[in-house]
């Protein structure tokens, strides 16, 4: 049972599956715990704000003893390809994260989405800018640290596979005043349990390279209603 706790509260679920770009599994044998992640700000958010979330995202990943490497890359104009780094999508250490407006299908309340397969495997994720701005506006919540977690927590569904929501944490499917706060204080992190699954995961190499399969949803939401 979730406890009342406010007016709003952030949900994070899992939506059905959609045929998207397929993902290329590692090469075996790597062993370090780093990821890099190329970042398009299509959303035109604040470069400043981009980078500060950027760098708490970061931190929060350092705590489960993961590295991320962040690789901003400028928004690419129509007929002009993008740099080779940029373009890079290398299951489970080279993903892609969009900073973008709203996609059209999905709930008004949700604030990111990541792609996986059934199998667990994805390399992209989206963060939807305009609704973090928004929640800033009317909740007073610090854009950089909202931006920032869910970034976070949209890349560790791709390091972590379906089903990863837990019952507590960054990983959590219902964010409240509690959790919020804890995030304002650097202290909505990932559990024990996801921090090795994440460090083990880097380890092990896919065993099927370039495997490619239709990819599922896990999407991010804020709702506007209290739940007990």
């Amino acid at each position: 049972m979730l406890r009342k706790t406010g007016s709003w509260c952030v949900w994070l679920g899992f939506l059905s599956l959609l045929p998207l770009v397929p993902v290329t599994a590692s090469p075996s044998g790597s062993s370090a715990n780093i990821v890099n992640v190329s970042v398009y700000n299509d959303a035109g958010a604040p470069a400043n704000l981009l980078v500060q979330a950027e760098n708490i995202a970061t931190r929060v990943f350092e705590q489960a003893g993961v590295k991320v490497k962040w690789i901003n890359c400028p928004v690419v104009v129509q007929g002009l390809p993008d740099s080779e780094i940029c373009r890079k999508a290398i299951f489970p250490t080279h993903f892609q994260q969009r900073i973008v407006p709203p996609h059209a299908g999905l709930s008004e309340s949700s604030f990111g989405v990541s792609y996986l397969s059934p199998e667990g495997i994805g390399c992209y994720s989206y963060v939807f800018y305009a609704r973090i701005a928004e929640q800033h506006r009317r909740n007073e919540q610090n854009a950089a640290v909202l931006l920032g977690h869910v970034m976070a927590h949209e890349i560790a569904h791709l390091l972590l596979g379906t089903n990863s929501h837990s019952a507590s944490g960054i990983m959590r499917a219902h964010w409240y005043h509690q959790e919020l706060a804890s995030a304002d204080k650097g202290l909505l992190l990932f559990t024990p349990d996801e921090a090795r699954t994440m460090t083990e995961r880097l380890h092990q190499s896919m065993q099927n390279a370039g495997n490619t399969s239709p990819l599922g949803i896990s999407e991010t939401k804020i709702s506007e209603k209290s739940t007990k």
